[in-house]
Formats: structure tokens, sequence, C-alpha cells
């Protein structure tokens, strides 16, 4: 649906036209989802297992999503494609991960009360997957023409602190931050340019969405929080909401490439997609690009390394049996 002041427009070109569409607020605390606790995900692992336990409760209220299949005698859902974009490029493959295993675990119990969720795709927009690589945009900006070939050396020198500091497991150092943030600042004068459309000069960088404000006012009228079962909900619904952001920023600058190469590895054959708009700076194309250019250049040295290896021990065989009959012949003659 669109939302243009107080009229409701429905998408004619909406996903729900090809298939059921769920939209999950997490991590606990995120749009209207709350917790009585004030307890919140401080890692991965924590939002993984909310999220896991969330589906597994979801396909037992709604049984018509479990279908019969190959990994009787757990219960197998329909196939299930998980999507979301910048900070989903994060989360969504440590949960495709965990899903993955947690068939594998689930097959060896065999217990008529697992699951065997059939996830069969995700796709990242813009995602923020591997901010070792992603942090550093002089690049982008600097193919925008917004700096000089100086400004992106100097912020290259900038980025090989940053990059120092991740791999000592420091994953909130200020000149990490400095990457995007001094260029932006640097953009104009009164106005600044956008960090999610590069097109776009604005006053702040809360202003993006176009409309948001218009939706969250929607989604906190009374009416509308009554329709979708949301009045226990305590918090009012923002794009971003504090507690969750504070307990998880500490691990801003970890990546999660290992989780994706384990899901592009998986023998279940899980398609991935990884799309990128024009103009979006903090998330750009050059370091989507980058990230997966990584993960196939590692994959291909990899392989080259298991052929060099293999011949070198086919050669060695090779040199050994020879040795070894001319021997033989030697002691006959």
């Amino acid at each position: 649906m669109r939302v243009n002041g107080d009229k409701v427009t429905i998408n004619p070109h909406s996903w729900h036209n090809a298939a059921n569409m769920l939209f999950i607020d997490q991590p606990v605390g995120t749009g209207l989802s709350y917790t009585k606790s004030s307890s919140y995900p401080h890692n991965d692992n924590e939002i993984n297992v909310h999220f896991y336990r969330f589906l597994e409760e979801f396909f037992r209220m709604h049984p018509r999503y479990i279908t019969s299949g190959s990994n009787a005698p757990l219960m197998q859902t329909r196939p299930l494609y998980m999507t979301g974009e910048s900070h989903a490029g994060h989360y969504i493959p440590f949960m495709a991960a965990m899903i993955l295993k947690q068939n594998k675990d689930n097959a060896k119990k065999k217990s008529s009360s697992l699951f065997h969720i059939d996830l069969k795709g995700i796709a990242l927009g813009n995602p923020w997957t591997d901010p070792f690589i992603q942090y550093d945009v002089s690049d982008f900006m600097h193919g925008l023409g917004v700096i000089t070939h100086g400004q992106r050396n100097h912020m290259k020198e900038v980025e090989r602190g940053c990059q120092a500091s991740l791999k000592q497991g420091k994953y909130s150092d200020r000149r990490c931050f400095d990457l995007l943030d001094d260029l932006i600042a640097a953009s104009g004068s009164k106005k600044k340019m956008s960090m999610y459309d590069a097109r776009k000069y604005v006053s702040g960088q809360g202003e993006f969405p176009p409309g948001k404000q218009q939706v969250e006012g929607y989604l906190n009228r009374p009416e509308v929080r009554l329709a979708i079962h949301t009045t226990e909900t305590p918090q009012r619904f923002t794009e971003c909401a504090d507690p969750p952001f504070f307990a998880l920023a500490k691990q801003d600058g970890k990546g999660a490439t290992a989780p994706l190469v384990a899901v592009l590895d998986d023998e279940s054959g899980v398609n991935v997609l990884v799309y990128s708009g024009q103009y979006d700076i903090i998330c750009n194309h050059l370091g989507n690009e980058k990230m997966i250019g990584n993960y196939i250049y590692k994959l291909y040295c990899c392989r080259i390394y298991i052929y060099i290896y293999i011949y070198i021990f086919l050669f060695y065989l090779y040199t050994l049996y020879y040795l070894c009959r001319a021997f033989a012949v030697e002691r006959e003659g």
C-alpha cells in the first residue's frame, strides 16, 4: 500500500500479488515489536534465536503453510524467501545460515515436532555486509565529482586506519564512521547530500525516505493499531528505534561475509540475489561489487590451490612409482 496524508491506496505492483508477504519487525524493539523486560539482543546469536523461534510459532499457528515433502517426519514448510535492504545485508545471511544449520540438526533428530524450513532464496538490496570494504565511499564520491583525487587519496589513508582497528575486533572506531561522515559534511554548506540518495540535498539525514512521516503517522493511529492487533504495544512506531540500535551499536563494523559464504556454499542450493540502487552512497554498488568480487576471487584461488596440490600429489605418486619400478628392475638385473 501507499500512504499519502489520510489517503491509503493499494500498490498494484506489490509482491503480494505473487506470494504471501510477511513483514517482521525485528530485532525486538523495532517497529511495533516490544519486550516487557526491556531486554534487547546484543549479538547475532540472540537475534537468530528469537527469529527462528518466531518462524516455528508462525508455522505452528498457520499449518496451511506446511506441506508434504521429502524430509519426513519433519514438518516441511512451503518455500521461503527472505529479503531486506541495507542492514538486512548483515542479519539475513546470519539468519539464513542458522536456518540451514537447524535443518541439518533437526534431520538427525527425526522428530515430527520439528521443522524443515524450506529456504529457497535470499535477496539483499544495497546490503551492509562487509564493512571492512564498505566503510570507504571515496571511490563512489570521486566518481560523482564530489571530491578530488587528492581527497580520495587522503580517505584511503583513513581507511587503512579503520581496517587496522576492524582486524583487531574494534568495531566502533571513529575513523570508520568518518569515511562517510566527513564526505557528507563537505558536500554542501547548508544542505548536505543525502547518504541514501546522492541526487538529493537535505537539511538532515533523518529526512529519508520520502513519505516516512506519513507512514509513521498512519501506523500510530488508534484505529490502525486496533486493526493490526498492536494495541498492547507501549511504543510508537518509528522508522529507526533507539533501544535495539544502542544494544547492537558495538558491532556496527562486524561483517556478515562468513554466513553469506556458508549460504552460498550450502548443498541445498539457496539462491542469492544482491542488487543495488544507482545513487545510494552509504551502501553503494562499488562496495557491493568488491564484496562479491572478493568472494569469487577467494573461491577461485582456493580451487586453484586445490588443483595445484592434487597435481603435486599425483606427480609425487608418479615419480615414486617409477623410482620403485626402476629399483626393482635394477635388483632383477
